[in-house]
């Protein structure tokens, strides 16, 4: 059985989020590596593939973009759809999930204070 790390920011309800409630809801094991902001910059930025985060290890070998992580896991356990229509229309989802959270991320840039202003849509 393969061995996986998931290396991501301890505020769990951003980006990659998705990528834990997989791996929770296949029950596989997984080494859940939360970080604040500022710890990721000292300690985690120089050994993650393109400097970022979210991060998969599999077996050693790290898997960067959350994207590619989520259609791995997919594909992995039986959860990319029936078909190719199926798998085009998650896919679909997925674009629409990230459009959403671009649009909402300056209020979540002041939520968690990494800047100033209004928290109101």
């Amino acid at each position: 059985m393969s061995q996986y790390k998931f290396y991501y920011f301890d505020y769990g309800y951003y980006y990659a989020e998705y990528i834990r409630i997989i791996l929770h809801y296949v029950g596989v094991p997984f080494e859940d590596v939360r970080f604040k902001f500022s710890e990721f910059e000292q300690n985690y930025k120089q050994r993650m593939p393109f400097g970022k985060v979210p991060v998969l290890e599999i077996d050693g070998v790290m898997l960067p973009e959350s994207r590619a992580i989520g259609i791995y896991l997919a594909k992995k356990f039986g959860l990319a759809g029936a078909d190719d229509l199926e798998f085009a229309q998650i896919e679909a989802l997925m674009s629409y999930f990230e459009d959403f959270v671009k649009e909402i991320q300056p209020w979540f840039y002041v939520a968690l204070g990494f800047r100033q202003g209004d928290q109101v849509f």
